[in-house]
């Protein structure tokens, strides 16, 4: 077991809030979309897709927790401002993922000492971004065998790092406990696919971090997830499912 003085006992991070400035940014965007359904029933300029995604944090080499992962449910509406044909659309996007953490030590250990505990709490993942979208799934209507997508923007990660060290003082094993509200340049890109009946997409994210915390230290976030693509056309129009 790893074991450390408890000089960090009690520190956790702050930062300035954001919680504002993350509510009226996809309130913006769920004004967008309900104005694009109003427009057309949401074919071409709403679109929205679900699944889970998971995440790894870089870490710094001075970060007392060896690793980071996180994973979670994903929900992603996105609103096309731009549509230049059905399958070709610039989008203003979200990707929001609820889930839980999980932090280990430099050992490489997640579960405590007296293996009563697992080191895991909550975490959020809210990026917004602006994504250029082609082929499968671009908008509603679109129908191809593939389609690709890249985006860049701003996210913010809120998740909770929690790991278990020795105290000398007493003797006796404690936890360092930090709550992380990360933000950064976000960057994404994945590809969408028809399988069968359904409309599917895998999906790649790098989060630059700005304000690493002090016990999961970390310079980035890396994602990978799979969705779902609601109402996504799986095969040309006007042909019917054998």
């Amino acid at each position: 077991m790893w074991k450390i003085a408890p000089i960090l006992a009690g520190k956790t991070q702050t930062s300035k809030p954001m919680y504002k400035r993350i509510i009226a940014a996809l309130f913006a965007l769920f004004l967008c979309s309900t104005q694009a359904f109003s427009q057309d029933n949401g074919r071409q300029m709403f679109s929205q897709a679900a699944g889970v995604t998971f995440f790894g944090g870089v870490m710094q080499d001075s970060s007392l927790a060896g690793h980071y992962y996180g994973y979670g449910l994903t929900y992603s509406p996105r609103f096309n401002f731009a549509v230049f044909s059905p399958t070709s659309s610039l989008s203003l996007a979200t990707h929001v993922t609820l889930g839980l953490s999980l932090s280990t030590n430099q050992d490489g250990e997640f579960v405590s000492n007296d293996g009563t505990d697992i080191q895991i709490g909550y975490m959020a993942d809210l990026p917004l971004l602006v994504e250029y979208n082609f082929g499968a799934a671009a908008t509603r209507d679109a129908f191809k065998r593939w389609g690709f997508f890249v985006g860049a923007g701003y996210g913010w990660h809120l998740t909770q790092s929690k790991i278990e060290v020795y105290d000398y003082n007493s003797g006796d094993y404690g936890y360092l406990k930090e709550n992380i509200q990360a933000h950064g340049p976000v960057f994404d890109a994945g590809f969408r696919f028809p399988a069968g009946p359904a409309s599917l997409g895998v999906r790649f994210q790098y989060q630059s971090v700005s304000n690493p915390g002090y016990v999961a230290r970390m310079d980035g976030i890396f994602s990978c997830g799979v969705e779902y693509n609601f109402g996504a056309r799986t095969r040309p129009k006007g042909t019917r499912r054998h």
